[in-house]
């Protein structure tokens, strides 16, 4: 696991058999202030009492900005503080205050109680349950938080999650405005300024769990930590629903409630004739769990059937191996597991109790295969292995030391044979991007592409043939991808190839990994393909840019200038 910030994001959709009503609203304040500026220090008192006035209907967040003068708590986290800036404008002089996103924006002297009550009286389609604690060590603090749709809400809807300091008294004033208190100083924004994505249509019953947590750095009092939390809309600024964090523990939505979280033992091709998949289990309800029957079957053919036992309590997490099965290959295959029983009886929430992986039969490819490997920040979690058709390692490498390293080596075989590629995170959360940006190739001197990606997160598994083995003559649906110009200011170019007919998606990304733009080209025709895309509306950075042909996948960095 990553020792600074770790997160995980499930969502769940209720049957529709219950009804929801919207929820009691907590309006968000949003205030922007300085040290070392004079008018703060005279709206500021104001502000405060209204705040203090309201403990039931406000949440907020205070910022200390970059300007007009010296504050060194804007100089504990500068970054985070200049997102939020930029997101409301970036241009406006403090004191400045922003009211439920979109609600109010501006001097303080422009709002007042009344303007708090009428935002109060508008009913949110959210409910929000956020939870902190501290490490044994006292060294780090962690959230929980359930954000559960009471309401239809669609949009680009965003968990944001501030780590605050309630009070920061100084015995001598830190800048030159004579303030000594300041409230419910943002600390830190997880897992970052832009926040974590939520599902762009959510219906009454839906939820999603977030887990998180910081090192703490430049905390004063480690006694006055605590958490707001608020749902946004980053295209409407809008928010839903915001909630201070309590130390009570959080209630799940339902009693029994058993998530497959994730599988692997196969991944985008695979050319054995054997299968052995496995699941991770989470108990999201708030029951024990102490035996589960998971089933599978590929290609819509025999049903395997596994009953796992244990105890499980809530959010704790099981890894299963399921037992192996002969199978018979497809040139396009589908394996479905799912959740049949929990303790015996069927689960109360069905909606996250299937997963599906798609994959094909591996191709002929020729003898030497390349691979090219760029570490991330945290080379010694990242191994790999490659081995034949009895399960021998034949090559394999890792744990690596140092970050940003570009490793590459080209592998003979000789031997006729199924081949399988692994390659692991310990992190669990593949080598991009939450601790720098890695990213990998195996390339084949005939085919090209074998396979390639970065944000993986526990396993990446791609298998081909040498010679008259089990392959099935067919290469992978996407080829030759090429993106020009790369930096790009104006329009970028795609070029590709299809080997037969594909919905086709493209997807820009912003490098924590989350979507910002989507094109979809549904039944796309074989052949040469080309596309051009206007970039004017992405802020200069890096990006990620991934092309998607039915189950194959390739991602490209992008660099968007001005």
């Amino acid at each position: 696991m990553k020792h600074i910030l770790t997160l995980a994001a499930a969502l769940f959709i209720a049957a529709s058999s219950v009804i929801y009503a919207q929820t009691q609203r907590m309006v968000l304040l949003e205030h922007f202030t300085q040290a070392s500026c004079g008018p703060c220090a005279t709206y500021n008192p104001g502000v405060q009492a209204i705040l203090a006035a309201n403990p039931d209907k406000v949440a907020y967040v205070k910022y200390q900005t970059s300007w007009p003068g010296y504050d060194p708590m804007n100089l504990h986290n500068p970054q985070d503080v200049a997102a939020r800036v930029s997101f409301y404008g970036g241009s406006f002089g403090v004191p400045y205050s922003v009211i439920d996103g979109n609600v109010f924006a501006g001097h303080p002297n422009g709002w007042n109680t009344t303007t708090i009550n009428n935002r109060y009286a508008v009913s949110s389609p959210f409910d929000l349950q956020v939870q902190h604690w501290l490490s044994p060590a006292q060294d780090s603090i962690h959230v929980l938080l359930i954000a559960k749709a009471t309401a239809p809400v669609s949009g680009n809807l965003t968990i944001m999650v501030a780590v605050i300091e309630k009070l920061i008294q100084f015995t001598v004033a830190p800048g030159t405005n004579l303030e000594k208190n300041f409230y419910h100083v943002m600390k830190k924004l997880l897992p970052g300024p832009i926040g974590t994505a939520l599902p762009s249509s959510m219906t009454a019953g839906d939820y999603v769990i977030y887990q998180g947590s910081w090192k703490l750095a430049n905390v004063y009092n480690i006694n006055q930590l605590g958490v707001v939390a608020w749902v946004q809309d980053r295209s409407s600024r809008e928010i839903h629903q915001a909630a201070n964090s309590d130390t009570l523990d959080i209630v799940p939505p339902y009693t029994t409630d058993l998530a497959m979280r994730r599988s692997g033992g196969v991944g985008t091709s695979w050319c054995q004739d054997v299968l052995k998949p496995w699941v991770t289990i989470r108990n999201q309800g708030s029951l024990p769990v102490t035996t589960a029957e998971i089933r599978y079957s590929l290609n819509g053919g025999p049903v395997q059937s596994h009953t796992w036992t244990g105890n499980l309590g809530f959010l704790e997490q099981a890894n299963i191996e399921l037992p192996q099965s002969s199978i018979t290959l497809d040139v396009q295959n589908h394996l479905k597991l799912y959740l049949h029983s929990v303790n015996g009886q069927p689960d109360l929430y069905a909606r996250n109790d299937t997963l599906v992986r798609s994959f094909y039969a591996a191709s002929q490819v020729g003898a030497q295969v390349t691979f090219i490997l760029m570490t991330d920040n945290k080379p010694q979690e990242t191994t790999w292995d490659i081995k034949d058709d009895q399960g021998n390692i034949v090559y394999s490498g890792g744990p690596y030391s140092q970050s940003g390293a570009l490793i590459q080596q080209t592998f003979t075989f000789t031997e006729e044979g199924c081949y399988t590629f692994t390659l692991r995170d310990a992190g669990g959360d593949g080598i991009c991007c939450g601790n720098g940006y890695g990213v990998y190739q195996l390339l084949n001197n005939n085919a090209g592409v074998i396979g390639e990606g970065d944000n993986f997160g526990a396993e990446a598994i791609h298998a081909w043939t040498i010679g008259g083995s089990s392959g099935i003559d067919t290469w992978q649906a996407l080829q030759n991808l090429e993106v020009y110009p790369n930096p790009v200011s104006d329009v970028m170019h795609l070029a590709y190839y299809l080997t037969r007919p594909q919905d086709v998606k493209v997807g820009i990304m912003d490098m924590s990994g989350r979507t910002v733009k989507e094109y979809a080209y549904p039944s796309t025709q074989a052949g040469s393909q080309q596309l051009s895309l206007p970039v004017h509306e992405f802020a200069p950075g890096l990006y990620l840019l991934q092309v998607r042909a039915g189950d194959y996948l390739q991602t490209r960095k992008l660099h968007i200038t001005d």
